[in-house]
């Protein structure tokens, strides 16, 4: 063999080795990169025991009015809110069995939800009391919008208007059956052609007067 030929050999050699080494280096590099696209941080839920509740309560404390020493007698007025906290991390399923998120539920869903269950406890609460509770609760979602309009005078009173308040669109029809029945009470009072009082005629107060201190009267003196 002659030089030159062995010049060309070499040459040949070398590229071909050049070659071979560029392209595992290309594909090492890929791979990584691909590795690095394929990994990724997976999403983390908050849950909490089962029975978890989240509470918060206000209290309010004034003398009453007539007597002459309020430091004695006061009249107590306490409020208090229980939510559920989750403690389910499963998901739901589609009609196809598609894996599908919770966040299905819309923000006026979340709301009357959260209504029909704070409703129920009332309800029950007021029946133990010897009063019809159901139609105390839609007689005051009927007076709501006129006794309050858009927004409440002071704090308790935009904290009850708030609560028997319902959202503005329209209830589905996979809901609960007692959110159409506060829905239409409400939708009756804002609509302003019904007097709630003889439309719910087993409740003979008015709950919302009632937590506004209409009932109250001063002491008489003789």
């Amino acid at each position: 063999m002659n030089m030159r030929k062995k010049v060309l050999l070499a040459i040949t050699l070398m590229n071909l080795i050049h070659y071979n080494f560029s392209d595992d280096f290309i594909q090492h590099r890929n791979n990584n990169n691909h590795t690095e696209k394929v990994l990724s941080r997976r999403k983390r839920y908050l849950i909490f025991p089962e029975g978890s509740s989240f509470s918060v309560a206000t209290c309010m404390t004034v003398g009453v009015y007539g007597n002459p020493q309020f430091s004695i007698i006061s009249w107590g007025l306490n409020w208090g809110f229980s939510y559920n906290l989750p403690s389910n991390s499963s998901y739901f399923k589609t009609e196809n069995g598609d894996r599908d998120k919770r966040s299905f539920e819309t923000k006026p869903m979340a709301q009357r939800r959260h209504r029909r269950s704070l409703f129920n406890r009332l309800e029950v609460i007021m029946q133990e009391m010897g009063y019809n509770g159901r139609d105390c609760i839609l007689r005051a979602l009927c007076e709501s919008p006129k006794v309050f309009g858009k927004s409440g005078s002071n704090l308790v009173a935009e904290l009850i208007r708030i609560i028997f308040t319902f959202p503005k669109s329209k209830v589905l029809p996979f809901e609960h059956e007692d959110l159409m029945v506060y829905d239409k009470a409400h939708r009756s009072g804002k609509a302003g052609k019904t007097e709630c009082q003889t439309a719910y005629p087993k409740c003979g107060f008015s709950l919302i007067q009632l937590a506004l201190g209409k009932y109250s009267s001063p002491q008489i003196n003789y």
